[in-house]
């Protein structure tokens, strides 16, 4: 478990509350002191931090942490084989380009009118003019859909800038916010975006030359973080077939003799169109291999792997 020392620490809802440090050449959660992560080559090479008794101490989040850094823990975690308690090394993160009070960074993403509002209600958020607002501590965030927005809304849109403004009206300079409050926020925005376009694309909702017209712009748009972390971990799972040139992993899919596994949704195609694939489930269900994280869609795609692999006589990743 990542910690440091030295800092005020953030609240922790919905981040969980940080342990004490442990003295533990396995500990199965990131660790640092003096507001930086301290990562080890091995479990005996480097010693254990030993932060002042004094000091503060807080959970480690990606969003305060280095490429490098983010990197080390990944490959530690899967070569080691270690299960996090929640979702931490691999947890998504995000820092906006801009620095006044509203971001474009999902705008343009499209998405389903209804499975945004059916979310987003559960979360908490209201309609406001045809924005979608979100009260939060000290301030409010509103996120634009280019569309009509009402109970009972349907149909395709495009989402537009997120605004942040003070209780008092006030603009809330992204800048000025604490960096994992930001993160943890903006991730939240973003499952909410991902959910309204992804979980629309299933068989019973492509029929159609609109539908699919859709759905094609949608596929081809850059992947999401949580995608992007999708990528990250099939890359460590998978690294001896990626060596072999057996499998290659592009910007938005997974290549396998011939079909296309889109990171995004788990859609499988050859040659653009649809594959159907029933993958076994229970006791006739592959078994998975070590996943550095829980994600249904993450197993999904490694399942789709393994009945592809296993169809063509292939040994199954393991």
């Amino acid at each position: 478990m990542a910690t440091t020392a030295g800092a005020t620490p953030w609240p922790p809802t919905p981040w969980p509350e940080a342990p004490p440090v442990v003295s533990s050449g396995r500990s199965r959660t990131p660790r640092g002191t003096g507001g930086r992560s301290c990562p080890r080559p091995g479990p005996a090479d480097h010693p254990d931090p030993a932060p002042d008794p004094s000091a503060a101490v807080r959970l480690w989040h990606p969003a305060r942490a280095t490429p490098a850094e983010r990197d080390l823990w990944r490959d530690r975690i899967a070569d080691l084989r270690l299960h996090q308690p929640f979702r931490q090394a691999y947890r998504e993160h995000y820092r906006a380009p801009e620095s006044g009070h509203s971001t474009a960074m999902f705008q343009g993403h499209l998405v389903r009118i209804e499975a945004v509002l059916g979310l987003a209600v559960r979360q908490g958020w209201n309609i406001d003019d045809d924005i979608l607002a979100l009260p939060l501590d000290g301030f409010t965030a509103w996120l634009g859909i280019a569309g009509s927005l009402y109970p009972g809304a349907a149909g395709w849109a495009e989402v537009g800038e997120v605004t942040l403004r003070r209780a008092d009206g006030s603009p809330q300079a992204l800048a000025e916010m604490d960096a994992v409050r930001l993160s943890e926020f903006l991730r939240s925005v973003d499952l909410l975006i991902s959910a309204g376009s992804f979980a629309w694309c299933d068989d019973t909702h492509a029929h159609g030359p609109e539908s699919r017209r859709q759905l094609n712009r949608l596929y081809a748009q850059p992947l999401g973080r949580t995608a992007q972390l999708r990528r990250a971990a099939l890359r460590r799972i998978l690294a001896d077939h990626l060596t072999s040139g057996r499998m290659e992993l592009d910007d938005r899919h997974l290549r396998l003799d011939g079909h296309d596994i889109h990171l995004a949704t788990g859609r499988v195609t050859r040659s653009g169109d649809p594959v159907e694939i029933t993958l076994p489930t229970g006791r006739q269900a592959v078994p998975l291999p070590f996943l550095p994280y829980d994600e249904a869609l993450l197993e999904r795609v490694l399942r789709t792997v393994a009945h592809l692999m296993e169809r063509e006589g292939s040994a199954a990743p393991s």
